[in-house]
């Protein structure tokens, strides 16, 4: 039985039920951020491969990013080349945890580490967002 803490904060004994509700709620933050962390993750392989000067077939990346196609095709390759120099660790980071949700055991990644990994993702979207069209 799991312990709580009362409005006076003295510990208090939670039912079964409680208990379920609360890991139920634990679960599905947990399998939102699984499914916001691929589909980031996805977008980011995306522009990758077009730093990369690799062919893209889904172009999901069009619909998150429609700023990206503001920039003229011989600097988008440029641009997005920098962007991956600086952020190379972060894009490492978001594909292993990535890659151990889908290859492997979900429960192998913390939640922290999931969360974590979810936000960076979110941060090097937003970036590509705000990049200023020149």
């Amino acid at each position: 039985m799991l312990k709580k803490l009362d409005r006076f904060g003295f510990r208090a004994s939670m039912d079964s039920g409680e208990e379920r509700e609360m890991e139920s709620q634990d679960r599905a933050g947990r399998d939102r951020l699984t499914v916001l962390l691929i589909r980031y993750a996805a977008i980011l392989d995306e522009v990758v491969a077009i730093a990369e000067g690799r062919p893209v077939s889904s172009m999901a990346y069009k619909e998150e990013l429609p700023s990206l196609q503001l920039f003229p095709p011989e600097n988008q390759r440029a641009i997005l080349k920098r962007w991956l120099t600086v952020f190379n660790d972060e894009i490492t980071t978001v594909r292993l945890v990535r890659n151990s949700l889908v290859h492997r055991s979900t429960d192998e990644i913390s939640d922290e580490n999931l969360k974590n990994a979810t936000e960076t993702a979110e941060s090097l979207i937003e970036i590509l967002r705000r990049m200023p069209a020149k």
